[in-house]
C-alpha cells in the first residue's frame, strides 16, 4: 500500500523554521520526522479517537474480544451431562468447529471486523475459545509495527505492545547528505486493513504536525518582538 500525502505546507513551515534556526536542516528533519512518526503511531488503529499507548492496546483487545463473541459463546456441558440424558433431557455439547475457522469466515475483507452477530452463538468449549481469543490478542499492535523500522532509525522506540512485533514490516530511508534531503518512511503490514482509513490518518498526522511547527514559530516570533521591544 502506497500513501501519498500533500506536504506543501509543511514544507513551506520547515523552510521557514529552519531559516531561524541554530540548528542544521538535517538536525531539524530527523527532529521533525521523528515527532511526525509519534503522532503517526498515534492515529493508527486501535489507536485513535483519544486513545494512545496502553489505552490503545487494551482497546484493540477489547476489540478482538468482542468481535470473536458475536460469534461464539464458551459452553462447556454439565458435569452430570450424561445422567441428565438418560433421564431423556436433552443436552448440547459444544461444537467441534474450530473457532479460527467460524472467525475467518465472519471477517470483513475491508477491515477484518465481524461486521454482525450470528445466532444462535456458536458453544465452543470455554478453554478453546479463551485460547484462541487471546492468541487473536496477541496480534494487536501488528498494524502500528509497520513504523517500528523508522522508530529504530529515527531514534525512538514504540511502545512495547507495538515494538514486540518486530521491525521486518517497514523500512526507513535516510537522505540528508545533499541538497535534496529526504525521508522516506514505509510501512509494509499486509493483513486486511481499510487503506483510505490509513491514508486518512497518515494525512492527519501530517497536518497537525505541520500546525505543531506554526504554532513554534509564532512563539518563536513572539520572543523575538519581546526581546525587540515591540
Amino acid at each position: 500500500m502506497t500513501i501519498k500525502l500533500d506536504d506543501r505546507e509543511f514544507r513551506k513551515a520547515m523552510a521557514v523554521y529552519a531559516a531561524g534556526s541554530k540548528r542544521s536542516a538535517a538536525e531539524l528533519l530527523r527532529q521533525q520526522a521523528r515527532l511526525f512518526l509519534q503522532d503517526t503511531v498515534s492515529v493508527t488503529p486501535p489507536a485513535g479517537k483519544g486513545a494512545r499507548g496502553t489505552a490503545a492496546k487494551q482497546r484493540g483487545m477489547k476489540c478482538v474480544e468482542k468481535d470473536i463473541l458475536k460469534l461464539m459463546h464458551p459452553y462447556d456441558p454439565p458435569a452430570d451431562a450424561n445422567v441428565l440424558r438418560a433421564a431423556g433431557m436433552f443436552v448440547p455439547e459444544a461444537s467441534t468447529k474450530s473457532p479460527a475457522d467460524i472467525h475467518k469466515a465472519n471477517r470483513s475483507k475491508k477491515d477484518g471486523r465481524v461486521k454482525r452477530r450470528i445466532f444462535p452463538r456458536i458453544k465452543i468449549k470455554s478453554a478453546d475459545l479463551k485460547r484462541y481469543i487471546a492468541s487473536k490478542q496477541k496480534m494487536v499492535g501488528v498494524l502500528a509495527s509497520g513504523w517500528n523500522a523508522a522508530g529504530e532509525r529515527l531514534g525512538w522506540r514504540l511502545p512495547g505492545w507495538i515494538a514486540r512485533h518486530g521491525s521486518g514490516s517497514g523500512h526507513c530511508r535516510v537522505e540528508v547528505g545533499g541538497p535534496d534531503m529526504k525521508i522516506v518512511i514505509t510501512n509494509s503490514v499486509t493483513f486486511v486493513v481499510r487503506a483510505d482509513d490509513l491514508d486518512r490518518r497518515v494525512a492527519f498526522a501530517l497536518y497537525r504536525r505541520t500546525k505543531a511547527l506554526l504554532r513554534q514559530l509564532e512563539h518563536f516570533q513572539q520572543q523575538a518582538a519581546r526581546r525587540a521591544g515591540l
